[in-house]
């Protein structure tokens, strides 16, 4: 496990600073590390919350990754992977802010409003409540069909 860890740090440093290509070898190095859910095998509470760290350090990272994917403008390259992490992680409004922005800038508007539709209709269905306010932001920016949305959930965020 520890070698999972130490290259996403490189990753969201080489991001920030701008060096993209960078980025993307780091956290694709990280990622590739990934081998399932740490310690399943096993059945104590020490290791769960142990597993829980792990699982939550490689959510992040994926995040990240598609953050660093859609800045380097592959918006179309990501739309299976991140249509798969929103299925998978039904609730994680990062990879659905993602999609609507990967498939807004594939101009596929129409799409990336469904998606923001669905969601909403899931929140409501599951916990009574409507998306973080960043992700009605985004989707009044693609409503309002404005030319640069943000690239990426981080920046919706600031």
């Amino acid at each position: 496990m520890p070698c999972f860890r130490r290259p996403a740090p490189p990753g969201e440093k080489y991001a920030s600073d701008g060096h993209l290509d960078e980025a993307t070898d780091s956290f694709s190095q990280a990622l590739s590390m990934w081998r399932g859910k740490p310690f399943s095998e096993l059945d104590s509470p020490h290791l769960s919350a142990s597993s829980d760290f792990w699982q939550e350090l490689h959510i992040s990272t994926l995040e990240a990754f598609m953050d660093v994917q859609l800045r380097r403008g592959r918006h179309q390259e990501v739309i299976a992977d991140l249509r798969k992490l929103t299925r998978q992680y039904e609730l994680r409004e990062a990879f659905f802010a993602q999609l609507m922005v990967a498939l807004y800038r594939s101009f596929r508007t129409s799409e990336a409003l469904m998606v923001f539709d669905d969601l909403r209709s899931r929140l409501l269905d599951t916990l009574g409540t409507d998306p973080a306010p960043d992700l009605q932001l985004l989707r009044l920016r693609i409503l309002r069909q404005e030319p640069d949305p943000p690239l990426s959930w981080a920046a919706c965020t600031r």
